[in-house]
């Protein structure tokens, strides 16, 4: 690609990431310093759609990035960024504490992450589950069947997909949704598990058949099992490309599948802070195939296992922002665990 159309696509896909419209020939000969008119721009853009990096949404005159517009992007056109000084000084502060406990620092990783990238973060590695439980939601997905979602340390996310009555209105699922989240705050999940749900089912006997399923499903939530350890989900779930009910009720329910494990675990977890990416349809499932997942492996502490750190968001993520902030994060766990 010559350097003018590089400069053209690496313009189209920052200012789509900054701006989620369509991006126009008039925009750029505007903003871009190339010295070009808008119908030498345009015959660029064109040029760049017939390579395929570039598409032209249907009801729009401007372009977007394809799946291969922001491969090419991130693979030769962007730059090496650092955190910005109030980010970074965010991430040392988390980590002045001398926390030996891997766990809680990868924990700590995942917070900070969505909260500086405004995306969901997700871990992997050993005994993921947190201890204590902050909420639970029943979300209706369609007849008979409903996503059972637990809120946790830190805004861990734990779902499940669970077979309920068909004939059960949206309005009673939420209801029991709102009773198990009162009883169960503030409990951890080992009290859960062994003391309180008899109790429930006591007490909220109106409800015994989708109760009988979600304490089932809360039951075999086993303190051993390797599952995604997930922070911000409503934050990717919160970007215009995800207003859609039915692409939110897609990602919910791929976050509580186990090919979510697969996926991004299924591999060798690199002992560097080597950052990998898959985009759009190079996604192993169609679920997320509108997203971007950006990751990074991390052993941390003597014997304290392989992890790996994942930013999941739109296609239209903030990929320069998103690697700057998990490779200092990365260098800040190694310096407090000594891995």
């Amino acid at each position: 690609m010559d350097k003018r159309k590089s400069k053209v696509l690496q313009f189209v896909v920052e200012t789509y990431v900054a701006r989620p419209e369509p991006v126009g020939s008039r925009t750029i000969a505007r903003e871009l310093p190339l010295g070009l008119s808008p119908a030498t721009i345009r015959n660029e853009m064109a040029d760049l759609e017939e390579q395929g990096y570039l598409v032209s949404p249907h009801h729009s005159a401007g372009r977007i990035p394809s799946d291969r517009g922001y491969r090419f992007y991130v693979d030769y056109l962007m730059e090496k960024a650092r955190p910005a000084p109030g980010e970074a000084l965010l991430i040392r502060r988390a980590y002045e504490r001398k926390v030996l406990e891997a766990e809680w620092v990868v924990r700590q990783a995942a917070r900070l992450i969505s909260e500086i990238t405004n995306y969901a973060s997700l871990v992997i590695g050993p005994n993921c589950l947190p201890g204590v439980c902050r909420g639970l939601k029943v979300v209706p997905l369609e007849a008979g069947r409903a996503l059972l979602v637990v809120f946790g340390d830190h805004g861990f996310l734990e779902s499940r997909r669970i077979e309920v009555p068909a004939d059960l209105s949206e309005d009673n699922l939420k209801e029991v949704g709102r009773l198990l989240s009162d009883r169960l705050y503030g409990h951890t999940f080992v009290q859960i598990q062994r003391h309180l749900l008899a109790d429930l089912y006591r007490q909220l006997r109106e409800c015994r058949d989708v109760l009988d399923v979600c304490l089932s499903a809360l039951e075999g939530m086993s303190l051993e099992e390797e599952r995604p350890y997930v922070v911000g989900a409503d934050k990717i779930l919160g970007q215009p490309e995800f207003q859609d009910v039915g692409k939110a009720k897609e990602i919910l329910e791929f976050l509580a599948g186990d090919e979510l494990v697969a996926e991004l675990f299924g591999a060798d977890v690199p002992a560097t802070a080597a950052i990998t990416m898959s985009i759009g349809g190079e996604n192993l499932f169609p679920e997320i195939r509108e997203c971007a997942l950006v990751s990074t492996g991390c052993l941390v502490g003597m014997g304290g296992g392989a992890w790996k750190l994942v930013v999941l968001g739109p296609k239209r993520m903030a990929y320069q922002k998103v690697v700057a902030t998990l490779e200092y994060i990365h260098e800040q766990m190694r310096s407090v665990l000594g891995a």
